[in-house]
């Protein structure tokens, strides 16, 4: 099995843990507000199961805890849409567009072909919007219960991570404001606001694992898939400060999570493992239309893991 075979397995497993956790809701507009939020790649939720089966951890554990990673990400994404008015997300209105209009149709089908079909152009869309009195503070009051169902399922120092987490996606998101200034401040903004969330999700795989000391780097690893993301994410929609050099800080990132997957114990998932970091480059690239030119970046690599 290689990595896409892996993803692709998992994917439906987290789902499915999901859609259990999302039915005990028993507030009908809660529960379709939260099924219609959740869903993505599961792209972090994976990589908890993937880190918990290459330490030997539990797949019961490592599902529960891929939810909670899922939640959180989810959480953060309806904030974000709201802060930059973000009228899509996942091929669907963002949650903020739609959810009075979820409430009062009761129906997620009809409710998205009446969103799609009366979009103008962006500032008339998003004018319109704010005129409705309820529809962001439900997506905001949404994304906060999916943070607390999270917690609710957490164990309890997980708890104590869960805080850490939101504290440092916060820092992150505070930085933003000025993260064109220099590369100090760059990359604050990028590891509180994106490689957080990933250093977390390696780290419940660890967890799931009973926390081998040996291996205690491998949140880190997440931390650098995290920056290695967002740099590769960034490049492609040509929104690096000039101050960073892609290529050469891509690459930077790129063997140092090598080396460290290097450092973990040789079995089937470590060799899977090995994937992960040029599949989120390619991944990303793909959805830009830039594969090609990511792979003539790639390709002038002179390293050897490549």
């Amino acid at each position: 099995m290689n990595f896409e075979d892996y993803y692709k397995q998992k994917y439906k497993e987290i789902e499915s843990k999901i859609n259990d956790v999302i039915l005990t809701e028993k507030d009908e507009n809660i529960r379709m507000l939260t099924s219609y939020a959740l869903g993505g790649k599961h792209f972090r939720g994976v990589l908890t199961c993937l880190v918990s089966d290459l330490l030997g951890g539990d797949n019961e554990k490592a599902l529960k805890y891929a939810v909670i990673i899922e939640f959180l990400q989810t959480s953060s994404l309806l904030h974000d849409d709201i802060i930059d008015m973000d009228l899509l997300r996942r091929g669907k209105p963002s949650l903020w567009t739609v959810a009075s209009d979820l409430i009062e149709r009761k129906d997620i089908k009809s409710t998205i072909t009446n969103f799609i079909s009366s979009l103008e152009n962006r500032v008339i869309s998003v004018l319109r919007l704010l005129m409705k009195r309820h529809t962001i503070p439900i997506a905001i009051l949404t994304g906060d219960t999916l943070l607390i169902k999270a917690i609710q399922i957490a164990d309890n120092d997980i708890r104590d991570e869960i805080v850490k987490v939101v504290h440092d996606m916060l820092s992150g998101v505070c930085y933003e404001v000025e993260k064109y200034k220099n590369r100090e401040i760059f990359y604050k903004c990028i590891n509180g606001k994106t490689a957080s969330l990933f250093r977390f999700s390696t780290w419940l795989g660890w967890k799931a694992a009973g926390k081998p000391e040996k291996y205690n780097f491998v949140p880190i690893i997440g931390e650098k898939l995290g920056v290695l993301y967002q740099l590769t994410d960034e490049m492609v929609d040509d929104e690096l400060p000039s101050f960073i050099d892609s290529e050469l800080e891509i690459r930077k990132v790129y063997n140092e999570v090598m080396a460290l997957i290097n450092k973990l114990p040789d079995n089937e998932y470590k060799e899977m493992f090995k994937e992960v970091p040029l599949y989120i480059i390619r991944k990303l690239a793909a959805e830009n239309n830039k594969e090609d030119e990511i792979l003539k970046i790639v390709g002038r690599w002179k390293n050897g893991n490549i």
